[in-house]
């Protein structure tokens, strides 16, 4: 029996959960561990590690055959790309420069090809409801609000937990992805039936992330008219938000569009 649990609490270990020490004693912490894995498998939470629990348990031990959704080829943005998709959405080339300058998030993707990510917990709280809220609570990617510095430094490991307990649309759905940080939530204004859908054109390259950031302002007609005049300030207020004068995104714009048109 000891055996057993030391197995178990080791496999719940590697999967996120957390049994307490492995000391092969079926106390509460491993209990409410096994209570906790059943809910994300949609199995009966009585946190005992019957028969079903240990099928499941022992399916994560297959080595992954798919690729993760927000794995992609690295492709960087081109002179060409940029000129191409002016053309394409009938936009100055200097202010797209411009706002690829101050709104992106420089690379689009990490040096493993995956797309730039922010899983976002609070969003994912308001993505889900009953036990996969709550088990997506009990391990820290689920809560009511945000919470500032409460980011690790690249958000794989919540992306992949949230998937394995939520499925890939509730994960990609509740992350900023690509050169924009376009929320998965925006999906549809950027041209996309689903979130995983963006995320997978968005892991092609750095210009479709360009393009699907044009297409999200171009969703917003006020924001769009006001990219067109070289409204800065009005622009954005409606990208950045209200705090868009504290951080200068306005002067930003205007200083990048007068260098990016000069040299045009």
């Amino acid at each position: 029996m000891t055996n057993n649990v030391l197995d178990l609490q080791r496999r719940l270990t590697a999967l996120g959960y957390n049994p307490g020490p492995a000391d092969g004693i079926d106390g509460a912490k491993t209990k409410a561990a096994v209570r906790l894995f059943q809910i994300a498998e949609g199995l009966t939470a009585d946190g005992i590690a019957g028969p079903k629990t240990w099928e499941r348990l022992k399916a994560k031990d297959a080595p992954a055959t798919s690729t993760p959704f927000y794995m992609g080829t690295g492709a960087k943005l081109s002179d060409a790309d940029v000129a191409r998709l002016a053309a394409a959405h009938g936009i100055e080339e200097a202010k797209i420069r411009a706002v690829n300058e101050v709104e992106a998030a420089g690379s689009g993707f990490y040096a493993s090809g995956a797309v730039k990510s922010l899983y976002e917990p609070h969003i994912a709280w308001k993505m889900t409801s009953g036990k996969v809220r709550d088990a997506l609570a009990a391990q820290g990617l689920a809560y009511a609000t945000w919470k500032a510095g409460a980011y690790p430094s690249t958000s794989f490991a919540r992306i992949d937990r949230c998937t394995q307990i939520a499925g890939a649309e509730i994960a990609a759905l509740s992350t900023s992805w690509g050169i924009g940080q376009i929320m998965g939530f925006n999906h549809k204004a950027c041209g996309f039936d689903s979130a995983v859908a963006m995320v997978k054109d968005f892991a092609k390259g750095e210009a479709n992330q360009l393009e699907g950031m044009i297409r999200f302002i171009k969703a917003n007609p006020a924001m769009f008219a006001a990219l067109q005049r070289g409204d800065w300030a009005g622009f954005a207020s409606r990208y950045n938000g209200p705090a868009y004068a504290k951080n200068k995104y306005d002067t930003k714009l205007a200083t990048a569009y007068a260098r990016h048109k000069k040299g045009a």
